[in-house]
């Protein structure tokens, strides 16, 4: 068990061998007590609700989205809780983004028979949005979950959004990102 020695300036030396006080040399105790860098992670977690109704055309998702630059690299995870007040799959998503390339796979429900929809994965190339995935709902506007991974390169700057709609409109047709879900990206380079 590594015993724990304080210098005069409050830095711990830790050494498994010693059983006295010490003191640490004075490359320990003068090195910095953490690295500093620009943040690379983004993270959002939607803090309510947010419903579109009779509407199939997509819409961009209030909490869901982050910058991006020219020539990085992004990481991109969707954490999504969903529903639906409508039985024949009332939600659809994608993303939307500058031109970019790379790729998406997701798995997540598919329809009211509690069936997986998985994709192993789709390239893109010059894009701008992923095509939009449907997603199973049920009439009882039950809770679903689905999870996206993609990888992105942007050839511009520009933002990367989470957008959702009715897979089909109908009067009275809702389709709902709901609270808790989770957009995180890394900057890989």
């Amino acid at each position: 068990m590594p015993t724990s020695f304080t210098t005069g300036s409050s830095v711990s030396c830790f050494s498994p061998g010693l059983t006295r006080a010490s003191t640490c040399p004075a490359a320990i105790a003068n090195r910095p007590t953490a690295i500093s860098r620009p943040s690379a992670v983004r993270s959002q977690t939607k803090s309510a609700d947010q419903t579109v109704t009779n509407n199939a055309t997509l819409q961009n998702e209030t909490q869901l989205s982050f910058g991006v630059n020219s020539g990085e690299v992004w990481y991109v995870q969707l954490l999504l809780t969903y529903s639906g007040n409508n039985a024949t799959g009332d939600y659809k998503c994608d993303f939307s983004f500058p031109s970019s390339t790379g790729w998406d796979r997701y798995v997540g429900d598919s329809s009211t028979a509690d069936a997986i929809l998985v994709s192993t994965g789709v390239r893109f190339a010059a894009a701008s949005n992923l095509a939009a995935i449907s997603l199973g709902t049920d009439a009882l506007d039950t809770p679903r979950t689905f999870m996206l991974e993609m990888m992105l390169r942007p050839t511009a700057n520009g933002t990367v959004q989470f957008r959702f709609a009715n897979n089909t409109a109908a009067a009275g047709r809702t389709s709902t990102t709901r609270a808790g879900t989770v957009l995180q990206a890394r900057k890989l380079g």
